[in-house]
């Protein structure tokens, strides 16, 4: 299976922004910078994401000063792990499976 890229995000806007607004930007964290600028960072999964992100951007008026991305691949403690609807699974611990369910039955459901 091949690794999925994601793409680490720095976005720099005109005028200082509450760290509250990160929820509207899809939970990047955004900070305030000395300068009058506001610094909007994190991880995105695709360019679609990016293109999103930019356009709410633009809908909420804001200048944009510059936009920095970088692809980088999943951490290295795993694959990440996907289900049939795309949403984000749990990692597993290899050594026993799901320790909850081995404290309801009393035994490993491998």
């Amino acid at each position: 299976m091949a690794q999925l890229i994601r793409h680490q995000v720095r976005v720099r806007v005109q005028g200082e922004l509450p760290a509250t607004w990160s929820g509207v930007f899809s939970n990047l964290s955004v900070a305030a910078e000395p300068d009058g600028t506001t610094l909007v960072t994190g991880e995105l999964a695709d360019q679609a994401a990016l293109h999103g992100f930019l356009a709410t951007v633009r809908d909420l008026g804001l200048s944009l000063i510059s936009v920095e991305t970088v692809a980088t691949h999943p951490s290295s403690s795993g694959p990440e792990r996907r289900g049939s609807d795309g949403r984000r699974r749990a990692h597993r611990p290899q050594d026993g499976g799901d320790p909850i369910r081995q404290r309801i039955t009393g035994r490993s459901l491998r």
